[in-house]
């Protein structure tokens, strides 16, 4: 039997023992999020079916070039545009982030672990410097919510994009 994590639950069918109800995962309802889990309740009669641990993984490592990662503005090309929108992006199985401007790669970087939240506030900071008050926007890619240690990380990464879109 498979282990029903919050990253596959949505296909998992769940049966409520209160009031009968049966359907799959992407039917029910969040319920209370706690520092390790997340609770997934009924959506007929909003008891709860089950609790979900948040996902944790051990990190990989491998070695990569340092010379090949962001570290200033100047690194970044010129973007001709009002209101910037960059949408930070993980790809070939986890090894790679690279970030958009519309459908327009600007940077590619290698990543040694699954732990994007840091890179990805380090990365916003370095497109704050580039682009200033016409950074309009910095979108995730699914994964970084998928490889959080805690709920707590995913709301500080709501409130860092208010901060962008609110800008001066």
């Amino acid at each position: 039997m498979m282990s029903i994590t919050l990253s596959n639950y949505k296909e998992a069918e769940f049966t409520c023992h209160s009031c009968g109800w049966k359907g799959l995962g992407r039917e029910t309802e969040m319920g209370e999020v706690f520092s390790e889990v997340v609770e997934i309740d009924c959506p007929m009669c909003h008891d709860n079916i089950t609790s979900l641990p948040f996902t944790r993984f051990t990190p990989v490592r491998h070695s990569i070039d340092e010379s090949k990662l962001l570290k200033n503005a100047a690194q970044l090309p010129d973007i001709a545009a009002d209101e910037i929108v960059i949408n930070f992006n993980v790809g070939d199985m986890g090894s790679l982030i690279t970030l958009f401007h519309n459908d327009t790669e600007i940077w590619r970087e290698p990543t040694s672990t699954y732990k994007y939240m840091d890179r990805y506030y380090e990365i916003g900071d370095i497109l704050k410097q580039k682009y200033g008050g016409r950074f309009a926007d910095y979108i995730p890619c699914q994964s970084i919510y998928d490889y959080n240690d805690s709920i707590s990380e995913a709301i500080s990464l709501g409130s860092y994009r208010k901060s962008i879109i609110a800008r001066e």
